[in-house]
């Protein structure tokens, strides 16, 4: 009978050890952009960091995004929402929180926000912005497309300018960046015409 019960004691002893084991570290938002995967490249992790520095400066909204290679036992959701209190984003009312929190393992993405933004960005909303925005551009690879158009369509959700039936932000985004390459290239020909008729 001891035999049973010790047998039972230990059992419970290595399932509640298994399960502390399966809890993803809450790792502390030291930066706007934390990515453990190096999905990103520097040049792409430093145009997110300032972007969303930019955001913080002119909206107040301070806009966080967590990268992890897998959760173990744990729903995305349910992370977001403890990296999201431990961290204590948003808590104060003037400067509200948003955590976009990515697995790279199933290229799943889960939005949290914090107080005083439910109103402007409701569960529709932010589910239209996961769904047409950046899962498409995870499944594609694309990780920084995908986080760069989520930040995009959530700072225009906040003002109220983003159009839920319209066109994906990323596709906006290649459009005005083809714009800018071939007005860019255009400058470049025109001065360098003129270079050559001077010297002429």
């Amino acid at each position: 009978m001891r035999n049973v019960v010790g047998f039972l004691i230990a059992g419970c002893c290595l399932l509640g050890l298994a399960s502390v084991q399966a809890q993803q570290p809450v790792p502390v938002l030291a930066q706007h952009v934390m990515d453990f995967t190096n999905s990103l490249t520097y040049n792409e992790w430093r145009s997110l960091e300032d972007r969303l520095k930019r955001v913080k400066d002119t909206t107040r909204i301070h806009i966080a995004i967590l990268v992890v290679e897998k959760l173990s036992g744990e729903s995305l959701s349910s992370y977001a929402n403890k990296v999201f209190k431990q961290n204590q984003l948003g808590e104060r009312a003037e400067e509200p929180g948003v955590l976009i929190v990515v697995e790279k393992e199933s290229k799943s993405a889960a939005i949290q926000l914090g107080a005083g933004l439910e109103e402007v960005l409701t569960n529709e909303t932010t589910n239209v912005i996961l769904e047409k925005e950046i899962l498409p551009l995870l499944k594609e690879d694309n990780f920084y497309g995908g986080l760069a158009a989520g930040v995009l369509a959530i700072t225009a959700g906040v003002v109220g300018k983003y159009e839920m039936g319209g066109k994906p932000v990323g596709e906006k985004l290649v459009v005005w960046l083809v714009v800018a390459v071939l007005l860019a290239l255009s400058v470049w020909v025109v001065m360098r015409t003129r270079k050559k008729s001077g010297k002429e």
